[in-house]
C-alpha cells in the first residue's frame, strides 16, 4: 500500500553528509537514512497526490522503484515514523464526537490481545472494561506503533523512555488516564507529566511475597488528590486501610459478566454435551462438581461417589501426584465454551487461598449460569457470593506465605459441597439468586 499524499512535512528536515542523505523527524528526535527517490518524494508530497508523484518521478526513475519507495514510507507511517497516524489524525473524526471523553490507556499487553484461552480474570476484566469504554469514550491505547483500530480506539507508539512520544502525550489534553494494573510501576513517572486524573486498578491486593501491596503503596505515595484507585471489592479497600490515611481514594467498582454468554442452560443437555466432548459418559448421569484453575483434589478424595470436573492451564504440583479416579481433568477450554461447561456443574467449588483473590471472575460467571458456589471466607469472595452460595470458615494468615493468604480445610469444603448435592431444593434456590 502506497503512502497517501499529500502529507505535511514541516516537522521533517532533510540534510546530506558526505555522499549520504538523511531525514530528521524533529517531532520524534529521530534520524533516518534515505535514498534519492525518497528525498524527492519528500519534496513533492506536501503538494501532490501519490499518483501525481508517481507520474512526475516516473519520468526520471523506474516507476516500480517510485512505487516501492512510497510503499516503504507507508510502512514507516504504520510504525509511527515520519508520518505518524496519531499525529495526523483526521480532524473530521475528532469533531464528529465532541461529547466523548478522551482517555489514555496505559498497558503492556497489546490492545488486540486474544483472550480466547485467558485463564486469569484480570486480563478478561480489563479487556471487557476497555470494550465497554469504547462506547462512551475515545481511547488512546499505548503500544508498539501508531494504528487505528476502530472509530473509538487509536493505538499510539509509546515507551516510557521515549521523550518525543511523552511530549505528544502531554499535549493531548486527556480527560483521564486508565492503567491496566497497579503492578506496572513503570508508568509512575507519568503522574508528574500528564495533568489528568489517573485511575489505577488493583486487581490483586496481596501475593508474591508482599510485592503486590508494596506496588500499590508506591502509587498511593505518588498520587495527587484527584487520582483514584479502582478496586473490585471492599476487602481491597479495607486491606489498604491498614496502611494508608485516606481510604476515600479507593473506589469499589465490581466486575461484571456478559449475561448473553453466561446464563443458565438446560443442565441435562449441558451434561450430555460435555460427557460426549470429554468421552466421559459418567458425567451425564452423576452429580458433578466443578473446579476452575483453583482446585484441591483432596476434596474429591473425600467424596468418591461424586465426579469432579476440572479445567486449568496447569496442574502445578498435582502433576506429580496420583489424582483420585473421580477427578476428571478437561483440557483448557476456549471462553466461548465455558458457559456450556459451567452449566454441566451441579455445584461450583472454589477453594482458593491465594492473595490475588480479590474478586473471582470465574466465580461470578458460575453464579450467572445458575450454579451455586462453595467458597472460603477469604478477602473478596464472600462479597461476591453474598447469599447465593455457601461460605465456609477459613484461616487467613496475618502475613502471607509466598502468594498464599490462608488455608481452608478440605473436610469443611467437602461437607459444604455434599450439603448442596444432597439438598436439591436448597441448591436450586441458591442457583436462582
Amino acid at each position: 500500500m502506497m503512502l497517501v499524499c499529500p502529507k505535511p512535512t514541516m516537522h521533517l528536515h532533510k540534510f546530506r553528509q558526505s555522499n549520504r542523505m538523511y531525514v530528521a523527524d524533529l517531532s520524534q528526535c529521530l534520524v533516518l537514512e534515505i535514498d534519492d527517490i525518497v528525498w524527492e518524494i519528500l519534496d513533492l508530497c506536501p503538494s501532490f497526490s501519490s499518483e501525481e508523484i508517481v507520474e512526475k518521478l516516473g519520468k526520471k526513475h523506474d516507476t516500480e522503484l517510485v512505487v516501492a519507495a512510497l510503499d516503504s514510507l507507508a510502512t514507516m507511517e504504520q510504525q509511527g515514523l515520519l508520518f505518524s497516524n496519531f499525529e495526523n489524525r483526521s480532524p473530521a473524526l475528532e469533531t464528529e464526537t465532541p461529547q466523548k471523553l478522551k482517555i489514555l490507556v496505559l498497558q503492556r499487553s497489546p490492545y488486540a490481545t486474544d483472550i480466547t484461552l485467558a485463564a486469569g480474570g484480570v486480563s478478561v476484566a480489563h479487556h471487557n472494561l476497555i470494550k465497554s469504554l469504547e462506547v462512551y469514550a475515545s481511547l488512546d491505547v499505548v503500544g508498539d506503533r501508531d494504528e487505528r483500530f476502530n472509530e473509538s480506539v487509536q493505538g499510539i507508539r509509546f515507551q516510557v523512555n521515549d521523550k518525543s512520544a511523552l511530549l505528544k502525550l502531554m499535549a493531548n489534553n486527556y480527560d483521564g488516564v486508565l492503567l491496566e494494573t497497579h503492578q506496572d510501576n513503570g508508568f509512575l513517572s507519568l503522574l508528574h507529566c500528564i495533568n489528568a486524573p489517573f485511575m489505577v486498578p488493583i486487581h490483586s491486593a496481596r501475593g508474591h511475597n508482599s510485592s503486590c501491596i508494596n506496588r500499590g503503596l508506591l502509587w498511593y505515595a505518588a498520587m495527587r488528590p484527584f487520582d483514584a484507585f479502582l478496586v473490585p471489592t471492599n476487602s481491597v479497600r479495607d486491606l489498604y486501610g491498614r496502611f494508608v490515611s485516606d481510604k476515600n481514594m479507593f473506589h469499589v467498582i465490581p466486575w461484571g459478566v456478559d449475561h448473553n454468554k453466561f446464563r443458565p442452560l438446560d443442565k441435562q443437555e449441558a451434561k450430555n454435551e460435555v460427557a460426549k466432548m470429554l468421552n466421559a459418559p459418567q458425567i451425564a448421569s452423576s452429580p458433578v462438581v466443578g473446579f476452575f484453575s483453583r482446585f484441591q483434589p483432596e476434596i474429591a478424595k473425600r467424596l468418591p461417589e461424586v465426579y469432579f470436573l476440572m479445567t486449568a492451564p496447569t496442574l502445578n504440583i498435582y502433576a506429580h501426584q496420583q489424582l483420585p479416579p473421580n477427578l476428571i481433568c478437561a483440557p483448557q477450554q476456549p471462553r466461548e465454551q465455558l458457559a456450556r461447561l459451567i452449566n454441566a456443574f451441579d455445584v461450583y467449588c472454589f477453594p482458593s487461598m491465594v492473595g490475588e483473590e480479590t474478586f473471582g471472575l470465574a466465580l461470578l460467571e458460575a453464579m450467572a449460569c445458575g450454579v451455586p458456589p462453595v467458597v472460603p471466607r477469604l478477602d473478596g469472595l464472600p462479597e461476591v457470593v453474598g447469599d447465593a452460595g455457601l461460605i465456609v470458615p477459613a484461616l487467613a494468615y496475618e502475613h502471607e506465605i509466598g502468594s498464599f493468604a490462608g488455608t481452608v480445610s478440605p473436610d469443611v469444603m467437602a461437607d459444604a459441597v455434599n450439603t448442596l448435592l444432597t439438598d436439591e431444593k436448597a441448591r436450586l434456590a441458591l442457583g436462582q439468586k
